[in-house]
């Protein structure tokens, strides 16, 4: 092991270095495509509600099992659950749940619904009392006129949002993993680089300081480890 005490140092200061500035910039990366994501979803999600938006201002008034009907159909395939609610409060229409079941939505646990009523976008996140599942709520007011007739309300499930999260995170620490194994074979080549010409000047002078003035240093190149092997020839010849 003291043989091979200075490679041992030269790797693993290479490897220390490669790897922070490795895994810091992967980080950086990281944080950037979460903070991307997550703008990207609530646009997509905000987008779907004005789709689905107008598309009910352009078929209303509708009959409540149309509306119903139309809201298993709109985004089917899609993670995003559409529920349609009148003026009053009462749902009209579900994607997972029977509207006939679901209570009135303009109470004040439901904030995004009140607004959309008084004519206002609306958001919010918390836990869904039907579905027992947090969801992030979009609404948007359904006009004729300049009167509000429904609303129609897009949620996002959560628990999807942490699954996309928690995919990208998987990948980091992944990549992590394949780039500091990339990254330690570089740091032992770069070692090597160093410490094989140190190692063949050391056994030369071990050899001098023994009596055997036959050894030579092999030099090779311009550097300083060069010009060392140089001195150290010239030091025998003289």
């Amino acid at each position: 092991m003291k043989r091979f005490g200075l490679l041992i140092k030269l790797f693993m200061g290479n490897l220390l270095l490669v790897g922070i500035v490795i895994t810091v910039g992967l980080v950086v990366s990281y944080r950037h495509l979460n903070t991307s994501y997550m703008r990207n979803n609530r646009t997509g999600q905000d987008r779907a509600a004005e789709l689905a938006k107008h598309y009910f201002e352009d078929l209303w008034p509708m009959p409540a099992d149309q509306v119903n009907l139309a809201t298993r159909e709109l985004l089917a395939g899609s993670a995003m659950r559409i529920t349609v609610i009148a003026s009053d409060g009462s749902v009209l229409g579900d994607s997972i749940a029977d509207p006939k079941s679901m209570a009135k939505h303009n109470t004040d646990d439901r904030p995004e619904v009140l607004d959309a009523i008084k004519g206002h976008n609306g958001s919010d996140t918390r836990l869904s009392k039907t579905t027992k599942v947090d969801y992030r709520y979009i609404t948007r007011p359904i006009r004729q006129g300049q009167q509000v007739v429904a609303i129609v309300r897009l949620a996002m499930p959560v628990r999807a949002i942490a699954e996309d999260q928690a995919l990208m995170h998987n990948a980091l620490l992944w990549t992590i993993g394949a780039t500091v194994a990339a990254a330690a074979m570089l740091a032992l080549m770069m070692s090597w680089i160093w410490y094989a010409p140190l190692k063949r000047i050391t056994e030369t002078a071990e050899q001098l300081t023994a009596g055997n003035l036959d050894a030579r240093v092999k030099v090779s190149g311009t550097d300083e480890l060069a010009r060392l092997g140089v001195a150290l020839n010239d030091m025998r010849d003289n």
